[in-house]
């Protein structure tokens, strides 16, 4: 079934206009033919009655179109609707506009449909509110993206959240941006992932900030390409912590 005239015909201020039972009587395939500037007509109540099918018809276009008031009012049911695609599409201000419950309802599949440009642009607020789940399901290749200052500002759940290849995938600028508080959030298994290059380019206040638990896991490899001043660094109780076989 094609769009109707009166969709194809309306002004923003017509569409502006709708009452939500017009808007919920509107097939997928109207909804779908709305023009970017259509959709920016939208009020948010208009927007909160889109069933989820109304929604998932929105085009990309459609989607990176809007409005910071008009995001922040999605339910979570409409945010659970996002295909790949319209979530891929979502402007970085979009992003930003999103509150925890909204970011909750993100589908890790949605996570991991974001373009290196949306990860790279993501608020401190929005990285700290990601699940675990959410977080491992960003893509290595958005992960090294991330910007020094979202490293640094980034807490232990999402430290803890990454996985070894994400780990494996990280800059030794990355690394070196982690806060104390975040070098002493990683687990033995994300030490041990440490590729013999990101170990050698551990700054000297990474290495003090390893745990002692992080130092034992240490490999034979890793501890012999720790820079001199790293080693120089170490602290008597992570010196006591190598392992034998370092």
């Amino acid at each position: 079934m094609a769009a109707s005239n009166f969709i194809l015909g309306s002004t923003t201020a017509q569409i502006a206009a709708l009452t939500t039972k017009q808007i919920t009587g509107l097939s997928t395939d109207d909804v779908g033919a709305l023009t970017t500037a259509q959709v920016g007509a939208l009020t948010t109540a208009n927007l909160v009655v889109l069933s989820t099918d109304q929604f998932q018809s929105l085009s990309t276009a459609a989607v990176s179109a809007l409005k910071t008031s008009q995001v922040q009012s999605l339910t979570s049911d409409e945010i659970i609707a996002l295909s790949t695609a319209q979530a891929g599409s979502l402007s970085t201000s979009a992003l930003a506009a999103l509150s925890t419950k909204q970011i909750a309802a993100i589908e890790t599949a949605d996570i991991e449909a974001l373009t290196t440009y949306q990860v790279a642009n993501l608020s401190t607020a929005t990285l700290k509110a990601l699940s675990t789940g959410q977080v491992a399901a960003i893509e290595t290749t958005d992960i090294r993206a991330l910007t020094t200052g979202q490293m640094g500002t980034i807490g232990t759940s999402t430290v803890v959240a990454l996985t070894t290849d994400q780990i494996q995938a990280l800059l030794t600028n990355q690394l070196g941006a982690l806060s104390t508080t975040g070098v002493q959030a990683l687990s033995t298994d994300q030490v041990v992932a440490l590729t013999t290059d990101q170990v050698s380019g551990l700054s000297t206040r990474t290495v003090q900030a390893l745990t002692t638990t992080a130092v034992a896991a240490l490999t034979t490899d890793q501890i012999g390409v720790v820079n001199t001043a790293g080693l120089a660094a170490l602290t008597t109780g992570q010196i006591k912590a190598l392992s034998t076989d370092a």
